[in-house]
């Protein structure tokens, strides 16, 4: 009896044995297969400046901004520019939103990426970005301002009595009618707002950017090479390089992309308001 006894103890044994066996190698082939915890990633957020950005969408992407969980702001610009007074409050909007939103330590970097184009007010936009990439095919500049008026003339009553004109602050940046210079009544009138416009301009992109070549803020437009010589821009690179350079290790948000109906062609309009809206700035 005691003979079995033992046989069965040792039976038992090895049986608890085995069964804590299995259970350890399954135990720890289950830790080995788990997966490991992945850090994640910083946020980036997009914003797409094209012709069709206004107020209320740019209103929009600052709210985001504002929600202080973005490391970069890419602002990718695919514009020629358009209504000097609506560019200019959304410039405000963003630049109000890092000073007074955000602290020092807290700011996110702005980095600006131009595609195809990035001029005049679409360039007022692009200073934002403390590093300006542009596309090889890119083209900025255009600082300047123009301004919209009608000249009435008895000697075309019987023919156009209404001639629309186009008052310009260069030479180089033309809209598509007359640019005059001093030759009318109506263009006297619309020469101080206009000048007033492009100083305004000129200034922010000054404080933003202080080694730009004075060459480039005199109306012209340029494409990549030049716009980097006289400092328009910081780097030439394809959007591809400028993603994986900058964003590379980023979880990217944006807003649908809008769609361009006329990415080529606009200009802009001067408004008698702007200087009382400059002196509440």
């Amino acid at each position: 009896m005691s003979f079995v006894v033992s046989i069965d103890k040792q039976i038992l044994k090895l049986t608890v044995s085995g069964l804590a066996g299995l259970i350890g190698f399954w135990y720890f082939g289950s830790y080995m297969r788990k997966p490991k915890a992945i850090a994640a990633k910083p946020l980036a957020y997009v914003i797409y400046v094209t012709e069709e950005l206004n107020e209320d969408q740019m209103l929009a992407h600052v709210e985001q901004i504002k929600q202080k969980i973005y490391k970069k702001i890419l602002l990718h610009i695919n514009s020629p520019g358009g209504s000097a007074i609506e560019y200019f409050k959304m410039y405000y909007m963003i630049r109000d939103c890092i000073e007074i939103d955000f602290k020092d330590h807290d700011k996110p970097d702005f980095i600006t990426y131009v595609d195809k184009i990035g001029c005049s007010a679409g360039y007022m936009l692009a200073v934002i970005g403390k590093k300006i990439y542009c596309a090889p095919y890119g083209q900025t500049g255009s600082i300047g301002a123009i301004g919209s008026g009608f000249v009435i003339d008895p000697k075309w009553m019987d023919y156009i009595p209404i001639k629309p004109i186009n008052v310009s602050t260069s030479s180089h940046k033309i809209g598509a009618y007359d640019i005059l210079f001093g030759k009318t009544d109506a263009e006297k009138e619309i020469r101080p707002d206009v000048t007033l416009i492009y100083e305004h301009f000129t200034q922010i992109v000054r404080s933003r950017r202080p080694d730009i070549a004075d060459e480039a803020v005199n109306g012209n437009s340029f494409h990549a090479s030049k716009a980097l010589e006289l400092k328009l821009i910081d780097e030439i690179a394809t959007e591809k390089q400028m993603w994986q350079k900058e964003f590379a290790d980023f979880d990217v948000r944006c807003i649908p992309k809008p769609k361009v109906n006329n990415p080529y062609f606009s200009f802009s309009i001067s408004f008698p308001a702007f200087q009382a809206w400059l002196n509440d700035k």
